[in-house]
């Protein structure tokens, strides 16, 4: 039996997955007290599906491979991350 995960699902285009900083932060600290932290994410524009942990999240981060931006949509304009499709790690990883 496996041990269990938390599953964060997100979806996103063309233009490459947006991640909500404080989100990161937050998932961060459930994969270190609860349990490990993965991602489900679905392309629409693929029409396409990928699984990656947070920790992968992080890696392409600390190797510069996604862009720095904020909403603005909002009126604190919260910082978040985008991750263009072609840099995501498709087919790498199995369901946890």
């Amino acid at each position: 039996m496996s041990s269990p995960v938390l599953v964060e699902v997100q979806g996103f285009g063309k233009n490459g997955l947006r991640i909500k900083l404080e989100k990161l932060r937050a998932l961060d600290r459930w994969n270190e007290v609860a349990s490990p932290v993965w991602f489900w994410l679905y392309s629409s524009a693929r029409h396409d599906e990928l699984w990656m942990p947070l920790d992968a999240a992080w890696e392409l981060i600390d190797r510069q491979l996604v862009a720095h931006e904020n909403y603005s949509d909002t009126t604190r304009g919260k910082a978040v991350i985008r991750i263009r499709p072609s840099d995501l790690p498709w087919g790498k990883y199995d369901a946890p």
